[in-house]
């Protein structure tokens, strides 16, 4: 349904830091938050093709918010989902740092529905929204109807 850019943020004054080797996150500390470790894992191993030996945390927190403020504030690196991080970074409290390469890693969000529940237009046009929101500008690829899960399983599109 959508996809999320995960990216290495880090506090303003890292402004033009690169990564070209994995042990360089050995020395850094880490923000990090509830769920975290798929995120990481899934980035590092979409760059570098595993994570770093080690990494320090030295905050904890439930809310992305929080996160992004704290790393702000000079207090550590992390990684996020780009869109939790554009508006900080459009403000330039926070620097995204370059990818170590050409690849993009993304997390697929997928909507979910119980396969006899009706559909529900509010959530449709929140979908719809979602997956407008999430394609690249002037996108000239067909636009994709929602898929919907049968009771058995199958896949079918809607009408």
């Amino acid at each position: 349904m959508w996809r999320e850019q995960l990216v290495l943020v880090g506090p303003p004054g890292a402004k033009g830091k690169t990564f070209p080797r994995l042990e360089a996150f050995e020395d850094l500390t880490f923000v990090t938050y509830d769920e975290c470790e798929y995120v990481f894992g899934k980035w590092f191993e979409g760059h570098y093709g595993r994570q770093p030996r080690s990494m320090r945390g030295t905050y904890h927190f439930e809310e992305l918010e929080e996160v992004v403020s704290t790393v702000a504030a000079g207090h550590g690196w992390s990684i996020l989902p780009d869109h939790c991080v554009a508006q900080a970074a459009r403000q330039g409290a926070v620097v995204i740092a370059p990818a170590p390469g050409r690849k993009q890693v993304t997390n697929l969000i997928y909507s979910v529905q119980r396969a006899n529940a009706p559909e529900n237009p509010a959530a449709l046009r929140l979908i719809d929204a979602l997956r407008t929101a999430s394609e690249p500008p002037h996108s000239s690829a067909p636009r994709s109807k929602p898929r919907r899960r049968s009771a058995r399983g199958r896949r079918h599109d809607r009408a």
